[in-house]
């Protein structure tokens, strides 16, 4: 049986304040230890393999791992997150052309041609779903550690929790109810075929 172990990065300004980041929007501080305190409660765990996205902030996550295990991490920019656009970097979440932004994009969930500048809709995101269940499902290791993004974290579990095909106002209702905290851990079981969500958003190694 294949398990998969979905990670989020530490945190980062922008979590903490709450404002667009970029692809390069670095840890901070406190997501420097969160990272640290994550490679310590998955120490004892034998990772076969450890793949993480292309921006930043999940492959400084990544390093303390790597350190621990001595495993060099794949690069799949498949499992990066939902882009927003560059125009809207740096703005805070209040900011009401952020905020008109979401909503537009939200409420056109299920269409497929609806855009905003150069940030990602929907399907371009579920696009990049699909290759990376794909790549994990083919993928010949029997533990492997996935360090991605929240938001990304949601849209895969949602898809894989309703098995759709395009995006739906049901899936994003349910991509919405799943939250989920900075270095929380998610494990997923792929067998046979079959994917089961066995943990979500375990972040013990805080004792919060």
């Amino acid at each position: 049986m294949k398990k998969i172990y979905l990670v989020r990065h530490g945190q980062t300004n922008a979590n903490a304040e709450e404002y667009v980041p970029s692809k390069e929007e670095p840890l901070n501080d406190n997501g420097v230890m969160q990272a640290g305190a994550l490679s310590e409660r998955l120490a004892n765990i034998d990772f076969d393999k450890i793949i993480v996205s292309d921006f930043l902030r999940a492959q400084q996550t990544a390093e303390a791992i790597s350190k621990l295990k001595g495993i060099i991490p794949e690069v799949h920019p498949a499992f990066g997150e939902m882009l927003e656009p560059t125009s809207l970097y740096g703005v805070v979440d209040t900011d009401e052309r952020v905020q008109k932004y979401r909503s537009d994009r939200n409420n056109n969930v299920e269409d497929s041609n609806w855009r905003f500048e150069d940030g990602d809709n929907f399907n371009d995101v579920l696009g990049r779903v699909f290759v990376s269940k794909d790549i994990l499902e083919t993928d010949n290791c029997e533990r492997i550690l996935v360090v991605t993004h929240g938001y990304f974290s949601q849209i895969f579990t949602a898809t894989i929790l309703l098995g759709i095909k395009k995006p739906s106002k049901e899936w994003f209702h349910t991509i919405e109810t799943l939250k989920n905290s900075n270095t929380a851990i998610s494990l997923f079981t792929f067998d046979d075929k079959k994917w089961k969500l066995m943990l979500w958003n375990d972040h013990a190694h805080f004792a919060e």
